[in-house]
Order: C-alpha cells, then sequence, then structure tokens
C-alpha cells in the first residue's frame, strides 16, 4: 500500500467512522505488522464514547497498539475556528506518539468524497491554496501523512463494511444542515466524480503555473531580508503577487500570523501592493509592519524603531546631548535656539522644511527610504520649521 512495507511501523488515525475502520481493517488483512491505533476524542457529542469503545474493541480483538487521547477543556478557552483547532490538536497527538513509537508514517482515511468536497469549498470560499482537494501525501512535522483511500468513493466503503460486517459509529453532526461541507455533501452525486476530478485537475495545473511564476520573481528579487518590487512585478496577477507574499513570508517564519487568518488579509495586501501609487506604504499586520519603500518590501517589528522627541531649548540642554554631530550642526547653523530633535517623520513632514520645499516633497523627490527618514533624527530650527540636517538624509 502506497509502497509500505509490511514491516513497517504505521500510525493510523481511527475515529471509529465507516472509513477509518475500513482502513485499519484493510490494513490488518493485509498482514501489516505494526500498526499504531491513535483515537481522539474531543467530546463534543455524546456518542464520541460510543466510538472510542468501537476503535478500542477492535485494538483488544486484534492485539493492536493503542493509543486515546481525551480532549475536553482546550475549546473552553479557545474562540479560533473549532475544524483548525482540532485538527492541529489532533495532528501534533499524532506526531507526539510518532516521536514515542519511532514511527514517521501516518495513514489518513480520507475518500474521493472528502477530496471533491474539499475542492468545491476551495473553489466556493474562493480561497488561496497550495493544493486543491487533498493530496495523496504531505508533511507533519516529522511524520509523512499518506492518504491511501482518495480513489475510494464514500458508498463503496460503507458497501464494504456493511458486508464484512466491520464495525463503526456514524457521527449524527454528518448530517446537520448548519455546516457548509454538510450542505455541499448532501447534493453531491457521485455519478458527476468524474466531471469534477478533471475540474480539479486542470485547477491545479493552473495553480502550479501561478506558484512557478511566484517562485521564480521571488527567488531573483529577495536581496538579503528585502524583497525588491521591480516593474515585473506590476505584470503579475494578483493571485501570482498572493504566491510570492506567502514565499517571502516564509523566508522570514512570518507566516504563522497568516495561519489563521481569513484569506482577504492576503488579497487585501497584493491588491495594495500592486495598486497603489504612494511611494511608501505602511501595512499593519499583528506584531509587525510591512513597509512597501519605494521599490523594495520589507518587514518591521512594532518596536524595531523607537520614535524620539527632543526639545533643545538653550546651550545648557545642548551640552547634555551626548550625540556630539547634533551639537556640531546646532553650532553651525549659529545656536538659533529653539531646536527639536525628532524622528517622527509622520507627525512633522507637513509642518517643516528643507530650504523652501515642503519636507515631504523633498523627501520624495529625492527618494529619501522610510528606514533612512526613522533611522536618524531630524533637526529643526522652530522659528522658522526649517530642518538643519537635510543634507544628512540625501547620504543614505
Amino acid at each position: 500500500m502506497l509502497g509500505i512495507k509490511i514491516n513497517q511501523k504505521i500510525l493510523i488515525g481511527v475515529s471509529g467512522g465507516p472509513d477509518s475502520m475500513f482502513l485499519l481493517d484493510l490494513l490488518v488483512n493485509q498482514g501489516y505488522q505494526q500498526i499504531i491505533v491513535c483515537h481522539v476524542n474531543y467530546h463534543t457529542r455524546t456518542s464520541s464514547i460510543r466510538d472510542e469503545a468501537i476503535v478500542k474493541r477492535y485494538c483488544d480483538l486484534h492485539h493492536l497498539k493503542y493509543y486515546n487521547k481525551n480532549i475536553t477543556s482546550e475549546f473552553e478557552d479557545n474562540h479560533t475556528n473549532f475544524e483548525l483547532t482540532a485538527r492541529k490538536l489532533r495532528y501534533d497527538f499524532f506526531a507526539q506518539i510518532g516521536l514515542k513509537e519511532n514511527a514517521t508514517i501516518l495513514l489518513i482515511a480520507h475518500n474521493l468524497n472528502d477530496h471533491i468536497e474539499t475542492y468545491l469549498l476551495q473553489k466556493q470560499r474562493h480561497n488561496l491554496v497550495d493544493y486543491y482537494g487533498l493530496k495523496v501525501k504531505n508533511k507533519y512535522q516529522q511524520l509523512t501523512v499518506l492518504r491511501p483511500l482518495l480513489n475510494q468513493t464514500k458508498s463503496s466503503i460503507l458497501n464494504h463494511v456493511n458486508q464484512k460486517k466491520i464495525p463503526f459509529g456514524i457521527d449524527e453532526t454528518n448530517f446537520d444542515l448548519k455546516y457548509a461541507r454538510n450542505q455541499l455533501r448532501s447534493q453531491l452525486n457521485e455519478v458527476d466524480f468524474d466531471f469534477y476530478l478533471a475540474e480539479i485537475k486542470q485547477a491545479n495545473h493552473l495553480n502550479e503555473a501561478d506558484k512557478q511564476v511566484a517562485l521564480k520573481y521571488f527567488t531573483k528579487n529577495l536581496i538579503g531580508d528585502k524583497l525588491v518590487l521591480d516593474s515585473w512585478f506590476y505584470h503579475l496577477s494578483q493571485k501570482q503577487v498572493m504566491f510570492v507574499l506567502i514565499n517571502y513570508f516564509k523566508y522570514l517564519k512570518v507566516d504563522q500570523i497568516f495561519l489563521h487568518r481569513k484569506n482577504n488579509t492576503l488579497k487585501a495586501i497584493a491588491q495594495t501592493l500592486l495598486t497603489s501609487k504612494k511611494p511608501i506604504l505602511k501595512i499593519k499586520i499583528p506584531n509587525y509592519w510591512l513597509v512597501k519603500d519605494f521599490n523594495t518590501c520589507y518587514f518591521l517589528i512594532d518596536n524595531e524603531i523607537e520614535l524620539v522627541k527632543t526639545m533643545i531649548n538653550n546651550h545648557q540642554e545642548l551640552n547634555q546631548l551626548t550625540t556630539k554631530w547634533v551639537q556640531e550642526l546646532i553650532a553651525k547653523d549659529g545656536f538659533q535656539f529653539p531646536y527639536l530633535l525628532t524622528n517622527d517623520f509622520e507627525n512633522y513632514k507637513l509642518k517643516t522644511f528643507c530650504q523652501k520645499k515642503k519636507t515631504n516633497r523633498f523627501f520624495i523627490d529625492h527618494k529619501i527610504s522610510f528606514f533612512a527618514r526613522v533611522k536618524q533624527p531630524a533637526i529643526i530650527r522652530l522659528n522658522n520649521q526649517q530642518l538643519i540636517n537635510y543634507q544628512n538624509f540625501l547620504g543614505d
């Protein structure tokens, strides 16, 4: 089965439903010798105790190694999406048992119906996805996750378990139409599956082409920790830009901030970068700023740049400064007190001048980067709002 040797250790996630019990029974009958069963009970429905008992009885009968995780409190304190939270808890448990048992293969009993339902939900939600539907093989931490039933319909699995009298439980919440997947499932007809499979194949072909364009752009335009936005960038589609950003976020190891956020967040960032005519943009993301700085893009941590604001009213206050270059420039300016020493560009850009030109326009005309604007303070002669050190910015 999927190249797994008969004596390899195999983890299998078993809920007690027909799909996972079908797969477990299949492994047993094919003679796999080191099957390790993992069951998670979320206790969100009364029948979950029945399902746990079904799995435990089967494992006892066939002398299989069995691990169980009971989850009761995590959802009380966690207000994120139940499905996402449950999945993380479940797979973290599988990874934990994998480490304990020195097993690296995990089997999951998703079937063809699940594959098509997943694709249709992705399509319905207009999600940007790495892959449409479900992959036969992927990774989770140290585990290789395999889905050997993706070519099996739900009806064929149900026919088999009923004929062979394999015990299983039915999750009654699968029929609750308040869930989008259940609504979709109720309308699906297996006779249409060939049509959907062809559609999924085409969608993944186009998706892979967009990912390759994005990867090529990202690889070519990553310089240090900055992403260069050249003319090619503005010819990319919104979807391709979203993939460029995902590559960039993964490289910087900040992609986790998007894990539980709606796709619209990434879409809005991509659209803003593509359409805004502003030379400098600051886009707020939890704990970070994504900065578009003329033709480069980079991340700043919230507190990476500390705003300073120091009034200098006289010689005594000037002499208390430890920055010699500030003292020298004010001396050269003839000690025309008071002065303001600040890097709060957003506050002073429209109030001050560089000679006869507004500071904001001067900085734009000379393409002074955002980072240069806040890296060093401006010295403002307050009696006429002049930046006496504007030439220092030109050097950056």
